[in-house]
């Protein structure tokens, strides 16, 4: 699932990643002209709690039509 990752100082919306997806080693500078700091992207899922990640692939699956 792609969601917005924000510079952590400003809260200005960089990128779109890929929460499912390990990430780290990305460099982006951020493109508020008062912040403009470097920020590395970085989405450790390991460190995630098993509830987080089980809300969030049961928020991914479509409901069950029991027509």
């Amino acid at each position: 699932m792609k969601v917005w990752y924000e510079c952590p100082y400003c809260g200005k919306k960089l990128a779109m990643i890929d929460d499912t997806q390990n990430i780290s080693g990305v460099f982006i500078k951020c493109r508020n002209k008062h912040c403009n700091r470097e920020i590395e992207i970085k989405n450790d899922i390991e460190s995630q709690s098993s509830d987080a990640r089980a809300r969030d692939a049961r928020a991914q699956k479509p409901p069950d039509d029991t027509s």
